[in-house]
């Protein structure tokens, strides 16, 4: 550990197995354990499968997430997950749910596209005043819409539109992305983000009594068609708004209680009565 600033126990397992297996030592977390025993004066253990050097960094309780957290702030880019997965996955050989877990459980960590591409949050050069206007803004949309009967803003809409050159300026050579968006919008009260990706932001107390992605897809049938529609119609609209990609997601379908309202009639799609 002369030059790195942290190892993966895992992966020096990997690469040392049959010595470690001929000491005894027939797993890596045995290896972490009885590293963790015998060196705890000169290294740090913060978390399994992480060795660190005493003294190297000034956090006391060091986690995975923290180490994404560092990683991307110290490369001040945007990264590619696939980037992240070489780094974290390979080189320290964390299992794919430690990234994940570290990238979405992170306020620190913004999606420039979600599940492809991060970047720390100082490197967009954010602050409480540039949240304060985006806040601001969407509200005023939000309430305008709401004049012509339109409830929710899509967001991947609204940055293709110039409207968007009204956002608050991100850090140079950063543009605005429906995902990133999305992030700072999640943090205002008030407001919440529906979809597979929350790129559709309504209100939180509106007027139609949508609480969630259900309630949008049934206040969609009633108004829009009148009712009933053919699957792949109303699949269509809700692309166009970006609640989803593509097919009608499973999670869409399934209700406890089957309180859904609405029903499946082969490849129509229909309000209860």
């Amino acid at each position: 550990m002369t030059e790195e600033k942290y190892v993966s126990v895992s992966k020096v397992f990997l690469q040392w197995q049959e010595s470690c297996r001929s000491c005894g030592l027939v797993t890596s977390v045995l290896l972490y354990n009885v590293l963790r025993y015998n060196f705890s004066d000169e290294l740090y253990f913060p978390k399994f499968p992480i060795v660190q050097k005493n003294g190297h960094e000034t956090m006391e309780n060091i986690t995975c997430r923290h180490l994404v957290e560092e990683f991307l702030l110290e490369a001040g880019r945007p990264v590619a997950r696939t980037i992240l997965k070489e780094k974290f996955e390979g080189d320290l050989g964390w299992e794919r749910r430690l990234l994940d877990d570290a990238i979405f459980s992170s306020p620190l960590v913004v999606p420039v596209t979600a599940g492809q591409v991060y970047i720390h949050r100082a490197v967009l050069d954010w602050n409480s005043d540039k949240q304060l206007k985006l806040e601001k803004m969407l509200m005023e949309i939000l309430e305008s819409r709401a004049d012509f009967g339109e409830y929710y803003i899509s967001l991947p809409v609204l940055v293709a539109s110039p409207v968007s050159e009204s956002l608050p300026a991100l850090a140079e050579n950063i543009a605005w992305t429906p995902d990133i968006l999305s992030f700072f919008a999640s943090e205002i009260t008030g407001i919440m983000a529906l979809g597979t990706r929350r790129l559709v932001v309504m209100m939180s107390h509106n007027p139609i009594h949508v609480e969630n992605e259900i309630d949008l897809i049934a206040y969609f049938l009633k108004e829009k068609f009148n009712g009933s529609a053919r699957l792949r119609d109303l699949e269509h609209a809700m692309h166009a708004i970006a609640l989803f990609s593509s097919e009608f997601p499973e999670t869409y379908r399934k209700e406890k209680d089957n309180g859904l309202p609405y029903e499946f009639q082969g490849n129509k799609i229909a309000l209860k009565k």
